[in-house]
Formats: structure tokens, C-alpha cells, sequence
């Protein structure tokens, strides 16, 4: 952000996430587009500001592209770019892992692949949810229900419920982290009295990752209630009356979500992934 002479933000909030716009350079032309115009220049100046939808912003882009693009790529431009392919090429190597635990990529990647472009996904987490959500492929707005800037945990098992009720005709899933299910994992006995076949896959890595992760950083000589360890949740919900079923396999997390699909019951697919610092930490950066 800092070498960036122009930067054009596209619904982006200058908030803590984005360090409130601090790293971009002084020098450079701040373009910012927001459906919310109370959203423009807020914590960060804009030097041209555009109350507009932002896809309906690119689309135009896109259809002009041809008056718009320049002749060659700028050497900074192509160091993104590069930089950019790497961190891909690495994540898909990642994501072909066949270590156990199950690599956090690989994961995340089949969770994706099983959810498809259609389904309507809660994600309840931290870390978890931002290493999924760099793989889910879910285009229509409102279909990824996610716990806002704040992360705020125990939003999943709520707001699957309420996609189902709404659309009982979609597969509906929630992404938790072992953390986040421990807030509102009893919700699925709700799923069993009203008959809501709600597909769930945790992400077990026996731990808070997110809080480890500032406790190493910032006490590494003490922490405190960061080991959850790996706990049978998936038996929890087989006694509410759904479905459950553990897995430390990466080949075998399609076919286990597979099962729960076909089980027509709410079900909870409980995955031990292995315990990693993840750079998708807000505390990594």
C-alpha cells in the first residue's frame, strides 16, 4: 500500500483490519466507492469519493477495459502480481497435502469444493473462517453469512438457522472453528426439533489459534486457556438425534460430508486439522 501511487478501494472499510488506511503512502490518490455514502472518507480521506455499488463499478470498468488498460504492466504492478502467484502457488500445494492432521489448507479447500457455488454458508471462527473463506466460491450476495469486522463468535448456528427456514430448498452449512462451536453448539438440538437438515464441518485444532497466537507473541513465556484439545463434538450431536462423524483423513472429509448430506438429518462433520500459526491471524500481520 505504501509504493501505490493510485488506490482504489471498492467497498472497503478503513478499519483495524485495514490498519484505518495508515499504510497507504501520503502521496498517493485515494479512489474510494461505497453503496453506503455515510461509509466515504471515513477514517480515511478520499480524494474522489462515488456513492455507488461497487460490483455495478467494476462491470463498468470491465466493459471499458480496452480504453482503460495501458500498453505495458509497471515493474511495481508485476512485483504484485508475482508475489501474488507465489502465495497462490502455495496455497494450492497446501491444499494437496496429505499430512496428518489434515493441513488447514486442504481443508478448507474440500469444504469449499463441497459447498459449490450454491449453497448458503454461516461461518463461525477466527482463523478458520479466514483461511476457508480464500477458497469459497459462492458468488450471490448474503449467501456467505459472516460474524462482521469484529469476529464476533456463536453467530453460525443462528444464522443457518434462520437461512434454512427462509430456504428450505438450499443446502445450508456452517464453517466453525472448535472455539466458535463451543458458543452456540447446542442450537443443533433446535435443528433436530424442527427437522433442519443443516450440514456443519468444524475445523478441530484442539486450540483458541487466534488468541494463541498473540499469547506466543506477546507472553511467550506463559500462556493462558489457549488448549481446548480435540473434543468428540460430532458425538454431541449424534445424541441430540442428528448426525456426526470424526474425521483425521484428508481423503475421506468429501465423503464424510457426503454422509452427513445423504443422512437428511442435521449433522456435524468434526475434523482434526492441524495446529498451525496462520498469517489469516489478525495478530500474524
Amino acid at each position: 500500500m505504501s509504493e501505490a501511487g493510485v488506490v482504489l478501494a471498492l467497498g472497503v472499510d478503513w478499519d483495524f483490519r485495514a490498519s484505518y488506511g495508515d499504510k497507504i503512502g501520503p502521496e498517493a490518490f485515494v479512489i474510494q466507492v461505497d453503496a453506503d455514502p455515510a461509509k466515504l472518507g471515513w477514517n480515511r480521506r478520499a480524494h474522489l469519493a462515488i456513492a455507488a455499488d461497487p460490483m455495478t463499478v467494476v462491470g463498468q470498468l470491465l466493459a471499458r477495459a480496452s480504453e482503460l488498460a495501458r500498453a505495458d504492466t509497471s515493474v511495481w504492478a508485476k512485483e504484485i502480481m508475482d508475489a501474488e502467484a507465489a502465495r497462490t502457488e502455495e496455497a494450492w500445494a497446501s491444499a494437496a497435502d496429505d499430512s496428518k492432521p489434515i493441513v488447514p489448507q486442504r481443508f478448507a479447500k474440500e469444504v469449499a469444493d463441497f459447498f459449490g457455488t450454491d449453497s448458503i454458508v454461516s461461518v463461525d471462527g477466527g482463523d478458520i473462517v479466514s483461511t476457508t473463506a480464500r477458497w469459497l466460491k459462492i458468488p450471490t450476495p448474503g449467501h456467505v453469512l459472516d460474524p462482521g469486522p469484529f469476529g464476533t463468535l456463536g453467530t453460525g448456528a443462528p444464522y443457518a438457522i434462520a437461512a434454512k427456514v427462509v430456504h428450505p430448498e438450499k443446502t445450508v452449512g456452517i464453517v466453525f472453528g472448535d472455539g466458535g462451536f463451543g458458543f452456540n453448539g447446542m442450537e443443533f438440538d433446535t435443528m433436530v426439533r424442527l427437522g433442519l437438515p443443516i450440514i456443519g464441518v468444524i475445523g478441530n485444532d484442539g486450540v483458541w489459534s487466534n488468541i494463541k497466537t498473540f499469547h506466543r507473541m506477546a507472553y511467550p513465556d506463559r500462556l493462558v486457556a489457549t488448549d481446548l484439545g480435540i473434543r468428540p463434538y460430532h458425538a454431541m450431536v449424534e445424541g441430540l438425534g442428528g448426525y456426526g462423524e470424526f474425521v483425521d483423513d484428508p481423503a475421506e472429509i468429501t465423503p464424510a460430508l457426503e454422509r452427513a448430506r445423504a443422512s437428511g438429518l442435521p449433522a456435524l462433520v468434526n475434523i482434526h486439522i492441524a495446529e498451525t500459526m496462520r498469517m489469516s491471524s489478525n495478530y500474524s500481520q
